[in-house]
């Protein structure tokens, strides 16, 4: 089963034509695939906001999206993914296993050869560009739409970290939003001969081989794929039957674990189904539900058991819908009494009840892989427009994303027929174009009618320009300035042929920026002023609101930081009696102080006070812990002095603190000289 980022929406993009610009709406849709392998058909459904799909079909008439017959017939369908044209890819499981290519009404083009020949079990897929994964023993193999051409393979690892290259891997999907890929392995072993012949079924004998899980990155699989590094599973079987919250395992319960898929915050959602089940153990009853693990792969919770005569009782695959935000689980029964889809709230893993039921048909209709994808139909498509990319010699883009990049979705159904071609070359396999240079192309776009989402048939003429990316220089043109720890920048940006329309925006880091409107003059001059200074990378970019390929970035040391900020701790405050201490006039304050300042360049600093006294030592004070006298008289007057406090370099840095009077020196008042025995005359004039 395959997993898609999806989202009903109306993105409203702009478009570049000569007239000025044009807003432009891309309709999109989730629709889900369901495939049918004993009947040889696919269905499909629109996901709407009733628990309840819609089926639509396309163009062959019914009763199916693809019925699976006439010259298209393509046996037991399984899986589905698509490349960046809209083409979508449904592959084999026989004895001629190979991938086909659809259009999004459910026909194969082209009808012969197959599109990409794979030899192996194709059950479920993804894609990733033009890229296409599916399912294989081992670990999944990957394959390039446009030719067919195998790319690599990935080595999964067991429990015990060895590779298992004999072991068939089932569920396979892929978040886009998250980039994270995840696959379940069977419980059991099946083999072929080289004829595709079924040689062996049963249960695996290995217990490290056993309800297996891997969830890896998309650089993880990248690595894989280039160097053949082997992934291991993030979840492992266990022989405990139960588990509990928090738990890193799969319990050991009858059957297999198959499709899997996963939400936006990374929860993985696994069903365990009644397939593949042996013998019951003790008080185990047969069936089929879904577990929740989180991005860690620790149990979170599960739905109800349902038994084999249940909804649900076969469940198989699974997809998460990002607009509902629910969970479609398809079943591998027939049954009259069960889904053929059935509804779950990923939240509390409750069923909600039946999307699509069983037709009930005469004959075994099976439903299997289960996919979910997002299309999108134009509307208000403008008879002629423009796209400005940026690349370098031998960068490559594909028209469908450049002209819909907005459309969160794929386009169905888009052709592209160049009429002029300049600085560039184009592939009319991917519909890509390769830069040689600056120049613009010509295109004629047609869209293809699609009956089964009511998509009508457009054409416009498209016009995509390339410029070499632009270059941008910076200099610090200022230093730090210590009274605001600010700096200033300026620079230029150069382009040889830069976009005719819209707004380039300038930021820098911090949050500062400047906009320019078309057309852009070159080189253009820049400067920044009031930058913060903290000694750390900051980034000039340059943003082309019509070209988002063209943004380009520099990046510079900014100055440390070099705002001076003193500090002042006085101790020690005591009245000095200046070594009279009869004499109360001439007490003075003396205390020390710790001056500091966190600008470690800076040095010293002059000190003055106000009062009419006087402060020594006070100029050129290194910074630290200096004791300071006042003048004559300060001590026992009940006076407050302000001392301030400034930087010697820096006039404008400065800090004050009080200073208190401790009061007169000990003791205030001279002590009478001790009494004497003797005699005295004492003369009294005037009487």
């Amino acid at each position: 089963m395959k997993v898609v980022k999806i989202l009903i929406l109306s993105a409203v993009f702009f478009l570049i034509n000569p007239n000025g610009i044009i807003a432009q709406s891309c309709n999109c849709k989730e629709y889900i695939y369901l495939n049918e392998p004993p009947i040889g058909s696919v269905l499909k459904f629109e996901v709407g906001s009733s628990i309840v799909l819609t089926e639509v079909v396309g163009s062959n008439g019914g009763p199916y999206w693809y019925p699976g017959t006439g010259v298209s017939e393509m046996p037991s369908p399984h899986g589905l993914g698509y490349d960046l044209n809209g083409n979508l890819y449904i592959g084999a499981n026989d004895e001629n296993d190979r991938i086909r290519k659809f259009n999004c009404d459910g026909q194969i083009s082209p009808i012969s050869p197959s599109t990409i020949t794979t030899n192996t079990t194709n059950q479920n897929i993804f894609s990733i560009g033009n890229i296409l994964y599916h399912n294989s023993y081992g670990g999944p193999t990957a394959y390039n739409t446009c030719d067919g051409s195998l790319v690599g393979k990935v080595c999964f690892n067991n429990a015990a970290g060895i590779p298992i290259p004999n072991k068939q891997n089932w569920g396979l999907s892929y978040n886009e939003t998250t980039q994270m890929v995840y696959a379940t392995s069977r419980d059991v072993v099946i083999e072929y001969d080289l004829d595709g012949n079924l040689v062996f079924f049963g249960a695996d004998p290995e217990p490290n081989n056993r309800n297996l899980v891997w969830a890896f990155s998309k650089a993880q699989l990248d690595d894989a794929i280039a160097n053949g590094t082997c992934i291991n599973p993030i979840i492992v079987g266990n022989p405990s039957q139960t588990v509990n919250p928090g738990d890193n395992f799969i319990p050991n319960i009858t059957g297999s674990i198959m499709g899997i898929t996963s939400d936006n915050a990374g929860n993985m959602y696994i069903v365990k189904s009644a397939l593949d089940s042996h013998a019951p153990l003790p008080g185990e009853e047969l069936g089929s539900f879904v577990y929740k693990y989180n991005a860690a792969g620790q149990y979170v919770s599960q739905s109800p058991l349902s038994p084999l005569d249940g909804a649900y009782g076969f469940a198989i695959g699974i997809v998460w819908s990002e607009n509902t935000n629910r969970l479609y689980v398809s079943n591998f029964t027939d049954a009259p009494a069960a889904d053929c889809i059935s509804v779950f709230n990923p939240q509390n893993m409750a069923y909600i009840g039946t999307a699509a039921p069983n037709p009930n048909l005469p004959i075994n209709n099976t439903a299997k892989a289960i996919a979910i994808i997002k299309e999108c139909c134009p509307s208000g498509l403008p008879s002629s427009f423009t796209k400005y990319i940026c690349g370098g010699n031998g960068a490559k883009f594909y028209l469908n994303q450049e002209a819909f990049n907005t459309c969160d979705g794929i386009v169905c159904g888009s052709s592209w027929v160049p009429t002029s071609l300049s600085g560039m070359t184009f592939d009319p396999c991917d519909n890509s174009v390769t830069v040689t240079g600056n120049g613009c192309s010509t295109f004629t776009l047609d869209i293809a009618g699609v009956i089964s989402t009511s998509c009508p048939p457009q054409t416009s003429v498209f016009t995509i320009c390339n410029s070499l990316p632009p270059t941008i220089t910076v200099n610090v043109s200022s230093p730090c300035d210590i009274l605001n720890n600010h700096h200033s920048i300026s620079g230029s940006i150069s382009m040889p042929a830069p976009p005719l329309a819209g707004t380039m925006t300038l930021s820098v880091t911090g949050g500062l920026s400047q906009t320019y409107n078309a057309p852009f003059i070159m080189p253009i001059n820049y400067s920044f002023t009031g930058l913060n200074s903290d000694g750390n990378l900051k980034t000039v970019t340059a943003s082309f609101s019509d070209a988002p390929s063209c943004n380009s970035s520099i990046s510079y040391m900014s100055p440390p930081e070099c705002l001076c900020n003193i500090s002042a701790q006085t101790t020690a405050l005591e009245c000095l009696d200046n070594g009279t201490p009869t004499k109360i006039s001439d007490n003075r304050i003396r205390f020390n102080a710790l001056i500091t300042n966190n600008n470690s360049n800076l040095a010293n600093y002059n000190v003055s006070i106000n009062g009419g006294t006087t402060i020594t030592p006070n100029t050129n004070v290194p910074y630290g812990v200096t004791q300071f006298l006042l003048g004559p008289g300060t001590a026992g007057g009940g006076a407050t002095f302000t001392v301030t406090v400034t930087d010697s370099a820096t006039p404008g840095c400065t800090q004050t603190f009080q200073v208190v009077d401790p009061g007169n020196c000990t003791p205030s008042t001279p002590s009478c000289p001790p009494i004497k025995c003797g005699t005295a005359t004492i003369q009294v004039n005037g009487n």
